[in-house]
This record gives structure tokens, C-alpha cells and sequence, in this order.
């Protein structure tokens, strides 16, 4: 892709456009290495991914002591009407 080098305040830039944001988690305040050759500059995104938390992290922030949700009471308190094994 080529695009054209611009003057913001008293530096220079390089827009990136939507297409080349979009899936790769970069934003206003992201993180770039910059590397340096002879001819090129290669930029790089630096701990911009997204984390996922594990199981054990979204288990950790659930509320046990919530009520339970009224769907899920009925569905607990409901017999079984097929071969379920519980």
C-alpha cells in the first residue's frame, strides 16, 4: 500500500487507514517499533493484542453470591423428560 507522508504540528506521519486497523487491535496510543535499514522502515505493533482471559479468570469475576437468573431456576427445577444422566 502507498500512502503519503503529512505534517501533524512540528512532526511528520503516516495515516493508517481503517482497513489496515481493523483486526490487528491498534488505536490512538498504540505501541509501534520502528526498525531502521538501509532503505526501509518496518513498523511493527507491539502488545496490542487483545488477551483472553482463561476460564479461571472469568470464573474469578463472577458474582456467586448473585441470585440466580429465573431461567436458570426453572431450568434446575425441571425434571427430566429424556435419558439425561445427572
Amino acid at each position: 500500500m502507498e500512502t503519503v507522508v503529512k505534517k501533524f504540528g512540528n512532526s511528520v506521519g503516516v495515516a493508517l487507514p481503517a482497513s489496515l486497523r481493523e483486526g490487528r487491535n491498534i488505536d490512538v496510543g498504540s505501541r509501534v517499533e520502528i526498525l531502521e535499514s538501509a532503505e526501509d522502515l518496518v513498523i511493527t505493533v507491539r502488545g496490542n493484542k487483545k488477551r483472553v482471559p482463561t476460564l479461571t479468570e472469568m470464573i474469578a469475576q463472577c458474582d456467586l453470591t448473585a441470585p440466580v437468573h429465573p431461567d436458570a431456576a426453572l431450568f434446575e427445577s425441571s425434571p427430566s423428560v429424556g435419558e439425561e444422566s445427572i
